[in-house]
């Protein structure tokens, strides 16, 4: 049997062990807290967790991280499928464009034809020929480049310059500025209308002011240079000496013409042919204030000072 004593002695190693390790002393059953459910532990647990990686790994700056019930969300089915439709829609108005534009371009109301045009200013040349040189025919009104069609009108003869508007459905009004004819020049067989420039002009509408006999040169072909230094001596007559209308070129005299009958004034191959003529019509006063009669009045080499003979 165990004594009285030996019990109290029990009893006092069992209390002095609880106060060296620092034990509680166990609760009445009433104090005790509820205990948690599994869904509050595993809730716990899983913030825990989320607090953890957050301190240890931060997010990226401007980068959202979904919490725990938006990570565990399932994905919305409805976005995908509103992207595709979004994405098909765009698909199918490109097509709508591109079928509108393919219809647009075959429309036989846009094709220009020669009853759609007008052309303006056309004087010596046939509205008819000015349309055929642009090129213009049959082309859809949206690929037309006026600016092209005017460099085409521009290289016609005749032609010194041309506009050229669009209007839609189909019209096209082409108006152009003609060269205006210097000198009718015959070279043997050959007779040409030729304009200050020294292109060649249609034989068309009001003859040129002057005429000019060639009987040195056969023909025109090859003599460009002197040509044109011909023709910028003629231009400059016809400013100074409009009454001047027929002129000749032949060796020696050069250039010269006829003031009177039986009587022909030489003003040779070099300027100034204003002076020169004008020193020959003094000259030629001098003479029949003389009561003398000559055949030629030579300014071939000097626009000073006359020969006669």
């Amino acid at each position: 049997m165990i004594t009285l004593a030996a019990r109290l002695a029990k009893k006092k190693g069992k209390a002095s062990g609880d106060a060296a390790s620092g034990a509680r002393p166990a609760q009445p059953s009433w104090r005790k807290p509820p205990a948690r459910s599994r869904r509050a532990l595993r809730s716990q647990r899983a913030n825990a967790r989320r607090l953890a990686a957050q301190t240890v790994r931060p997010s990226l700056p401007g980068v959202a991280r979904p919490d725990g019930a938006a990570a565990a969300r399932p994905r919305d089915w409805r976005t995908p499928l509103r992207n595709i439709l979004r994405h098909g829609f765009v698909l199918i108005l490109l097509g709508a464009a591109i079928y509108g534009l393919v219809e647009l371009f075959q429309l036989p109301a846009l094709i220009v034809t020669s009853s759609a045009a007008q052309v303006g200013g056309a004087h010596r040349l046939t509205p008819r020929a000015i349309y055929d040189a642009s090129g213009v025919e049959g082309h859809h009104i949206f690929l037309i480049r006026p600016a092209e069609v005017e460099a085409n009108l521009r290289e016609m003869p005749g032609i010194a310059g041309a506009q050229v508007y669009l209007r839609l459905p189909n019209q096209v009004l082409i108006d152009v500025q003609e060269q205006r004819p210097l000198v009718a020049w015959q070279a043997g067989e050959e007779t040409v209308w030729l304009a200050a420039e020294g292109d060649v002009i249609p034989q068309a509408g009001i003859a040129p002011p002057c005429t000019l006999v060639d009987t040195v040169h056969a023909t025109l072909a090859g003599n460009d240079v002197w040509r044109r230094k011909m023709l910028t001596y003629l231009a400059e007559l016809q400013v100074s000496h409009p009454e001047l209308t027929t002129f000749g070129y032949g060796d020696p005299q050069g250039l010269y013409y006829r003031p009177a009958e039986g009587l022909e004034v030489w003003l040779g191959d070099t300027g100034p042919m204003s002076r020169k003529v004008t020193v020959a019509a003094e000259a030629s006063a001098q003479i029949q204030r003389a009561g003398g009669q000559v055949k030629v009045i030579d300014l071939r080499f000097s626009d000073e000072r006359a020969l006669w003979w």
